[in-house]
C-alpha cells in the first residue's frame, strides 16, 4: 500500500507525540519534576519558621557526569566510523567518516548538540537530537 506524503507526515507526527511523551501524563510528571529539582525549586510542602534550603544534588550529579559522557562521545577524531567491507571499500570508507565527522562536529557544532543531547537525557529520561 502506497502512502501520501500527507499521510506519511501524518504518522510521523503521530509517532513523535508518543516519543515525546505527551500521552503520557506521568511521564510528563516525572520530567516537570525532575526540572524542579535540577533548578532548587522549592517542593511546595515548606513550613514557616523552618529550613527554606533546596538541595542542588540533582543539577551537581547530571553536571558533573556531562563531561565524562562528552570525554567518551567527542574526545576522539572521529565521532563517527566507516568500517570497509573489504579491500576496495577502504578508501571510500575513510573518506565518508572525514566527511561524516567533519559535518558532524564542524558544520553542525557537534560538542554542542551532544552536550544538550546528554543533558536532556539526564533530566527527562530522554533526549532527542
Amino acid at each position: 500500500m502506497k502512502l501520501s506524503d500527507s499521510e506519511i507526515l501524518y504518522r510521523i507526527v503521530q509517532e513523535e507525540q508518543i516519543a515525546y511523551g505527551i500521552n503520557d501524563s506521568a511521564l510528563s510528571d516525572d520530567r516537570a519534576q525532575a526540572i524542579d529539582y535540577y533548578l532548587g525549586e522549592p517542593f511546595g510542602n515548606e513550613a514557616e519558621g523552618r529550613s527554606q534550603v533546596m538541595s542542588m544534588d540533582v543539577q551537581d550529579t547530571i553536571e558533573s557526569a556531562l563531561p565524562q559522557l562528552l570525554k567518551v562521545f567527542v574526545s576522539g577524531d572521529k565521532v563517527v566510523e566507516f568500517s570497509p567491507k573489504n579491500k576496495e571499500d577502504v578508501e571510500a570508507a575513510d573518506q565518508e567518516t572525514d566527511y561524516i565527522n567533519h559535518v558532524v562536529m564542524e558544520k553542525n557544532e557537534g560538542y554542542k548538540v551532544f552536550y544538550v543531547w546528554f543533558k536532556d537525557a539526564l533530566m527527562s529520561k530522554n533526549g532527542y537530537v
